[in-house]
């Protein structure tokens, strides 16, 4: 409403943004009622990046509408919900099982079921997936449904060592904050390994055989059941949030190659602005160093040629070289650029931009 007379996506963001910090120094924040709750709010949206604020609020007259309509609609054009794009089960999925049992006295229709949770649970938007009306569904979980997919975790313990062949309790901690408890060596095993070979993504069945030749080769063969435990424990965690799940290899280089390269999109984007896409679908904003390194990473120079080509971009004003915020001196400007190179290209590796 506060955007209705911009003209441009910059005048919208000012006027949406001016009108939250009025209700944000306004409103009482004090009470228990409905202050508190529209500054939360408030503060919520306002922590937002402006695309995300465009996207989601500024994009022209918002239809929402109950999950029955949705479905309803989804139903006229011949498609079925198949369900949530994320994996896993959310606290708003479902409400307590009192309450579930309370539900289904008051209607035995899934649609309505959906709309009473969101409405409990004050969900403020769904993410989901259809899929042809004619398709039929089987909702089953079972780890078989793992196999063939990749499996991918950024993950950390939390204060504590990793004695894979002890029956000591581990906790294991995502970078979203969810996390896993687990004495099972097995576990241990699987999750440690994912974490090592982080960014790397590895194929379901092949990390079940890595632990079981790891059992083998340490005098331990794995019985039949529990490897099948393992597998049942490994989708707990994806359900959980602490594994990611893909139905393809990673689609960038996990790490610099001999002829580091990043996809001419991403050249492109460079050279017009210092935030680029990354491989994963994700705004990655540049330094003026990584912007440089990036755009001569089109696969046709070695490690040695570019560090060559810095120094001589250095040499002739194009790139400054500071260090504790002095210039480098020539004398140590090849090999202040041969650590920064190597910086720079392993930052890449982690944001998903190198390609193979």
């Amino acid at each position: 409403f506060a955007a209705r007379g911009a003209t441009t996506a910059a005048q919208q963001l000012a006027a949406g943004r001016g009108l939250l910090e009025f209700a944000r120094a306004t409103l009482p924040a004090d009470d228990d009622g409905y202050g508190s709750y529209l500054v939360a709010t408030v503060e919520s949206i306002l922590r937002q990046p402006d695309g995300a604020l465009i996207r989601n609020y500024l994009q022209g007259p918002s239809h929402a509408v109950y999950y029955p309509e949705f479905e309803a609609r989804a139903g006229r054009h011949e498609l079925q919900v198949l369900g949530d794009a994320g994996v896993g089960i959310r606290v708003t999925d479902f409400l307590s099982a009192d309450d579930e049992r309370r539900l289904e006295d008051l209607t035995d229709d899934p649609a309505e079921k959906e709309r009473m949770r969101d409405v409990m649970h004050n969900t403020a938007h769904r993410q989901s997936v259809l899929c042809r009306a004619g398709v039929p569904l089987d909702f089953a979980l079972g780890a078989w449904r793992l196999r063939g997919l990749y499996l991918e975790g950024r993950i950390e313990t939390k204060d504590q060592p990793v004695l894979i062949d002890s029956s000591d309790a581990i906790t294991f901690v995502s970078r979203q904050g969810h996390s896993v408890t687990t004495p099972a060596p097995t576990v241990k095993a699987a999750i440690s390994h994912l974490a090592e070979q982080w960014p790397r993504r590895i194929e379901f069945s092949a990390l079940v055989g890595y632990v079981r030749d790891r059992a083998a080769s340490a005098g331990l063969p794995l019985p039949v059941q529990e490897e099948q435990r393992l597998e049942e424990r490994l989708l707990q965690c994806c359900v959980g949030g602490l594994l990611q799940v893909h139905g393809e290899p990673q689609p960038f280089a996990p790490a610099p190659s001999e002829r580091p390269r990043v996809s001419a999109l991403t050249r492109l984007q460079a050279a017009r602005s210092d935030v680029v896409t990354s491989r994963r679908h994700l705004p990655v904003r540049l330094d003026p160093l990584d912007r440089y390194v990036l755009a001569q990473l089109d696969g046709t120079r070695d490690l040695s040629q570019l560090v060559a080509h810095l120094a001589a971009s250095a040499a002739s004003g194009k790139i400054a070289l500071w260090e504790e915020g002095q210039n480098v001196p020539p004398e140590r400007a090849e090999a202040f650029i041969q650590q920064e190179l190597n910086a720079s290209l392993a930052r890449m590796a982690e944001h998903a931009l190198l390609v193979e």
